[in-house]
């Protein structure tokens, strides 16, 4: 999970106008701010992160609601074992209630504990989308294309590709009549 944040991370700092927190989540949530970095030095700048069990995702949340931290975006990465309070779920309306607004969740789902974040979600009625990395290698190099995918607003996407004018037959012969000539 560590390593998938980085790479996440990384990619975020590329496509977003903005800055770019990354916190890491147990017991107690650490901040860091990776705005700009490049892949290597997020990996710098959180080599002493490790893995120790004793999930809370919500205290990530919860820290940036008691230091008034407003964000467009939640993009989590985790096995989902939101295992000890605050959990996300219960966080989230508190934290969209200060911001005034539905932020989107992005939920890098990973192998490991099972899952309650997703169930607390669709209990509390909470929209998360999910990009389920679980059972295989994770490809590093596919993680930019899904975070170009993300979006602040959880439908500007879907508004995006309905504007992006469609092709009509003139212009896709046209191309094809260029192409041509470029070739020969």
């Amino acid at each position: 999970a560590i390593e998938t944040a980085r790479h996440v991370a990384g990619s975020l700092t590329q496509f977003v106008k903005g800055k770019v927190g990354l916190i890491f989540f147990d017991s107690s949530p650490m901040a860091i701010d990776v705005t700009g970095l490049s892949l290597d030095q997020i990996t710098k700048a959180t080599r002493h992160i490790s893995a120790n069990g004793g999930t809370s995702i919500g205290c990530g949340l919860n820290r940036m609601l008691v230091e008034k931290v407003p964000v467009d975006g939640i993009v989590i990465v985790s096995d989902g074992g939101d295992n000890t309070a605050p959990l996300f779920a219960d966080v989230y309306p508190k934290y969209a209630k200060f911001v005034d607004k539905d932020v989107p969740v992005y939920f890098y789902q990973l192998s490991g504990d099972s899952d309650s974040l997703t169930p607390s979600m669709k209990r509390a009625g909470l929209e998360m989308q999910t990009f389920d990395l679980r059972g295989s290698k994770i490809d590093y190099f596919a993680i930019p294309n899904t975070v170009q995918t993300l979006r602040s607003n959880q439908y500007s996407l879907i508004e995006e590709v309905l504007q992006t004018p469609l092709l009509t037959l003139n212009s896709v012969l046209k191309v094809s009549t260029e192409r041509k000539l470029v070739a020969a």
